[in-house]
């Protein structure tokens, strides 16, 4: 989705130590959150001879040209942390349970500011993962 959060970061981290110490090589590519970016980027490495693509969607909705051009082209697709609407083309997903992490960061702030507080929240609605951690914190 993008490389500008910590926790993709430190996502992206532990997917390479893994793959690398089976002796793979982990190729990264950031779209800042723009889809037809990742569906390009998805579609290079596919040239490039990717052979297993872990992704994380910026739109849920709009990556689905990209893992189909995945499958016909014998691409295992792994989803990590944000569900694809269409997951036909997915081997497996990995995932948060979002929900329930909104819940816990509304339990952690009622009990750091027991007197109550100012809160902006923001989202960014095509990305599913954001609209369960927003429901579950509300």
């Amino acid at each position: 989705m993008t490389m500008n959060n910590p926790y993709f970061t430190s996502l992206n981290n532990s997917i390479r130590n893994v793959v690398e110490s089976h002796g793979d090589i982990l190729l990264t590519r950031d779209p800042a959150q723009n889809q037809e970016r990742q569906n390009q980027e998805i579609l290079d490495m596919i040239d490039e001879g990717m052979t297993v693509l872990f992704a994380n969607a910026a739109d849920s909705t709009e990556i689905a040209s990209a893992l189909e051009e995945c499958k016909k082209r014998g691409v295992a697709v792994f989803v990590v942390d944000t569900e694809v609407d269409d997951d036909s083309n997915v081997i497996s997903t990995i995932q948060s349970d979002n929900y329930e992490a909104g819940r816990l960061v509304a339990f952690d702030l009622k009990k750091r500011y027991p007197d109550g507080a100012r809160i902006i929240t923001l989202y960014h609605d095509s990305i599913a993962s954001t609209k369960e951690r927003l429901e579950g914190f509300l």
